[in-house]
Formats: C-alpha cells, sequence, structure tokens
C-alpha cells in the first residue's frame, strides 16, 4: 500500500501547474530523488517521501539532462515492488520523462536522452511479461488443487487482483504480451471448478433419490446418540447430512467466488453457470427437505401403532405432522388417556413436556 501511494503528491503538484522555475542541476535533482526513494520506504514518513518524490521529479521534467541518473535510481527502487505495482511505477516514471525530453534544447539534445525513454519503456513491458508468466504459474497450480481438492477447502486465488489488472490494461490500448496463453489457463481453472461443481450438485441428487428409494423399501427411525438426565440427544439423519452438505457448497460458492472465473471466458457467462448449478442445488435442497418431513410422518405412523405408549408417542413433534397424520396422532392420543384416566394427569404431562425428536435425527 506504502508504494501505490508513493505519487500521490506529485499528481497534486502536476495538477496545481506548480512546475519548478528555471533549471535545477543533475547532481541535485538526483540527490534529491535518491533521498525521497530511501525515505518512501520508511513506513513512519511515505508521505514526506512522496514529497520530496515529487519535488525531484517537478526538477527533473524542467531538465532533461538528469535522465539517465534519474532512470538508475528509479530502477533499483522499482526492484523490490510487486510487479503489478511496478508496471504502475513505470508508468508515473514514463509520464515525467515524457515531459522532460520535451524541455530539450534541440534534435541532438533529445537524441542523446531518447535511449532512456526506450529503457523505461522495455522495462515496462518486461514488468508486464514477468507478471503475465507469474500468474500463469499460479493458475496452473490452482487448476492441479481445485481438481484434487474437495471444493470446500478450496481457497480463494491469492491473484484475482493481477488478472483483473491485466484484463482490464488489456481491455484498452496497451497489448498484453501472451494473453491467449493466460486466458488458456484461466479456461482450465473454469473446467475444473465446473467438473467439481457438476460431481458435487450429481452426487447430492443421487443421493436424495437413494434415501427416497430406501423410504420405499424400509423402516427408517430416528437413532438416540446419548441420554443424560432423561435428556435424548439424536444422531443427525442422513437427510439432514446431505442439506448440510448442500448449504456448505452453497456457502463455499458464494464466498470464493469460485462462479466469477467464468466471466473470463468469452464463451460462457458467470451468470448462466452460477445460475445453472444453482437452480440444481436449490431443487435438490427442496426434494430433500420434503422427503426428510415425510419420513418423519413415517415414523409417526409406525410409532401411533395400535400397541404404542404415551411415553413412546410423546416423542413425536406434532407441529411436523401432515393433517393425516396427525388426525392419526389425535385419534391415538385421545386413546391413551381414556384409557389411564387415574393417570391423567401425569399423561398430559408426559406428552408436553417430553422433549421431541427433531426434525434433524431425519
Amino acid at each position: 500500500m506504502l508504494k501505490r501511494h508513493i505519487f500521490v503528491v506529485l499528481a497534486v503538484v502536476a495538477i496545481a501547474g506548480c512546475r519548478s522555475e528555471g533549471t535545477s542541476d543533475v547532481e541535485g535533482i538526483v540527490q534529491t530523488f535518491r533521498e525521497g526513494l530511501q525515505l518512501s520506504q520508511r513506513a513512519d514518513s511515505d508521505m514526506l517521501g512522496a514529497a520530496i518524490i515529487a519535488l525531484a521529479l517537478d526538477q527533473f521534467m524542467a531538465n532533461p539532462d538528469a535522465a539517465t541518473e534519474m532512470f538508475g535510481a528509479f530502477e533499483q527502487f522499482v526492484s523490490q515492488s510487486d510487479l503489478q505495482v511496478r508496471y504502475q511505477q513505470w508508468g508515473t516514471f514514463l509520464e515525467s520523462l515524457d515531459a522532460a525530453l520535451l524541455q530539450s534544447k534541440d534534435a541532438d539534445h533529445l537524441r542523446q536522452n531518447w535511449h532512456i525513454y526506450q529503457l523505461v519503456v522495455d522495462a515496462q513491458e518486461k514488468t508486464l511479461r514477468e507478471c503475465v508468466e507469474d500468474i500463469v504459474v499460479r493458475l496452473e497450480a490452482y487448476a492441479s488443487e481445485i481438481s484434487t481438492q474437495d471444493l470446500d477447502k478450496v481457497q480463494p486465488f491469492a491473484g484475482q487482483d493481477e488478472i483483473d489488472f491485466l484484463f482490464d490494461i488489456g481491455s484498452g490500448a496497451v497489448e498484453v504480451p501472451d494473453m491467449p496463453v493466460l486466458k488458456q489457463k484461466i479456461g482450465q481453472v473454469v473446467e475444473s471448478i465446473e467438473e467439481k461443481l457438476l460431481q458435487s450438485v450429481v452426487r447430492f441428487e443421487q443421493e436424495v433419490e437413494a434415501e427416497r428409494n430406501r423410504d420405499l423399501d424400509t423402516s427408517v427411525a430416528p437413532s438416540r446418540e446419548s441420554e443424560v438426565d432423561g435428556r435424548v440427544s439424536w444422531k443427525k439423519g442422513r437427510y439432514q447430512e446431505i442439506l448440510e452438505g448442500i448449504r456448505s457448497l452453497s456457502f463455499v460458492l458464494n464466498a470464493s467466488g469460485l462462479l466469477s472465473w467464468a466471466g473470463y471466458n468469452e464463451e460462457t457467462s458467470d451468470t448462466d453457470v452460477a445460475s445453472d448449478f444453482s437452480s440444481r442445488l436449490k431443487t435438490a435442497s427442496q426434494e430433500a427437505q420434503r422427503l426428510q418431513r415425510l419420513r418423519y410422518n413415517l415414523w409417526a405412523v409406525r410409532t401411533l401403532s395400535a400397541d404404542s405408549t404415551i411415553l413412546q408417542i410423546s416423542f413425536i413433534d406434532t407441529g411436523m405432522l401432515e393433517p393425516v397424520v396427525g388426525a392419526l396422532y389425535s385419534q391415538r392420543e385421545g386413546e391413551l388417556i381414556t384409557r389411564q384416566t387415574d393417570h391423567r394427569e401425569r399423561e398430559v404431562r408426559t406428552l408436553l413436556l417430553q422433549e421431541k425428536v427433531s426434525l434433524e435425527a431425519f
């Protein structure tokens, strides 16, 4: 952040038109420039350093003879910056150099320093190329990470800002080197993400269907996990596990920005991709919720058999029951309470105070 704002004061000086009168000697300009660069690297005096740099560059714009030494000092300074920042810093220096060269006395004077201009242009292009190469290597590693890990363990790509930066300048007049290679690597990331997403969505859909078929063939009852002081803890049911998995995947997609990668692909739309996967996940989630409630009701029907007791039916949460099952519950409840007239208060207390089996147990 320090180096990103190093030329703030320069912009203010340029807008105000506060260019120094006359010509400063080369040694003095370069010395001031070096002091500003050194000072700007200290966290406690970055604005002062930026102000000194602005002063030196302002003097430089009136004295092109300082170009060679200014370039040497600046080249050493920017070598410590991140590639994206370095590219922007070279661009700022190039603007000052443009202004300086226009102050040349004649064509011969301009020609003497023109090679510095070419060196700056080459340095900026080299930085851009290195930036692309660095991102390409990291994208290859990221695509491999996605293909070998579960989506909920994949972290957001650390170079997203650099990619946006390259696409941003590439949309203008700047020709970004190896842009086809960059897009190809992004395409590999998109393919890895979509393949993983498809596998996850299909798995959830298959698991929901498998549980539905299970309900057609077998009876599923909640499983006790523990009981302390009469309070029963129930294990999570299979539908609940599926629903939590879907919610976890949806959270990962929203938090990690994985679906946004499709936006870099000119042949696909991130909106379409996101809509397709989100729609399928939503459908699977809704079906799992419907079948989970149905499983609860099927268990309640079996519990309301002819030999059920008050204690057994007291675990049923009537708020989870479908109307037809609710009617069966009321009927069985009435039969049991009527049968135990001497213990009616105790039976009612059991029905009202017993901790119910939750929907999550199915």
